[in-house]
């Protein structure tokens, strides 16, 4: 009677702790939601992959004003933006700050100089408002291409972050440089300064003013 009394007690015991697992499992893919949406758009992966890559993550809140990476700093990790914007910019010989990039929520924050050559970085990566992100490290990223080669196809933001390097250091009119932009990214016009865009295009505010008066009327 009483082995049969422990054998109950474990099978309660074995049914509580997958009821606990599958609960935890939805409540991860439920905060996690928009950063697996993210890498669905890189290539197909499987449920356990799915699961495997959320328990790498780590969550941080970022104040505004403080930073996500400093000058001098090697970037180790890839930051999906939950919410909140962030501000990618370096200082000038002359102590000005130069936008090289802007993100938003469900953007890839890092700086692709530093990371793929595990150099210091010469950016800083700032918080524009209170931003949570979800953090991989660059340990984890290779400890997921260990236990799966489609983890590889993270790779892909690294392309992205290339392609966004300079974008618009080819295009010579301020025109076609603003109207790029509305097309690529209109979002910023509502939530960036002026200034910050206008440094981002490499052009003035006072130009970028003007080509907005132009194209708007």
């Amino acid at each position: 009677m009483r082995i049969q009394s422990l054998k109950i007690n474990n099978r309660i015991m074995n049914a509580e702790k997958v009821l606990n697992i599958n609960i935890f499992s939805r409540q991860t893919k439920k905060m996690f939601e928009q950063v697996l949406q993210s890498i669905r758009k890189l290539g197909s992966f499987s449920e356990q992959e799915f699961d495997i890559f959320s328990k790498k993550l780590k969550v941080k809140n970022v104040e505004k004003d403080s930073f996500l990476l400093k000058q001098g700093k090697v970037c180790q990790s890839f930051c999906f933006i939950n919410n909140g914007s962030l501000r990618q910019f370096f200082l000038t010989d002359d102590n000005s700050e130069l936008t090289l990039n802007l993100f938003t929520e469900n953007d890839w924050a890092f700086d692709y100089q530093s990371f793929t050559s595990q150099n210091p970085s010469t950016n800083y990566i700032q918080a524009f408002e209170d931003a949570e992100v979800f953090e991989l490290d660059i340990h984890s990223f290779h400890e997921l291409i260990l236990q799966s080669q489609s983890f590889f196809k993270i790779g892909k933001l690294l392309e992205a972050g290339l392609l966004n390097d300079h974008l618009y250091n080819s295009i010579s009119s301020p025109e076609e440089k603003y109207v790029s932009l509305l097309e690529k990214k209109p979002h910023w016009i509502q939530k960036f300064p002026l200034k910050y865009i206008a440094s981002y295009l490499r052009m003035t505010p006072e130009t970028l003013s003007r080509v907005r008066r132009k194209i708007n009327h």
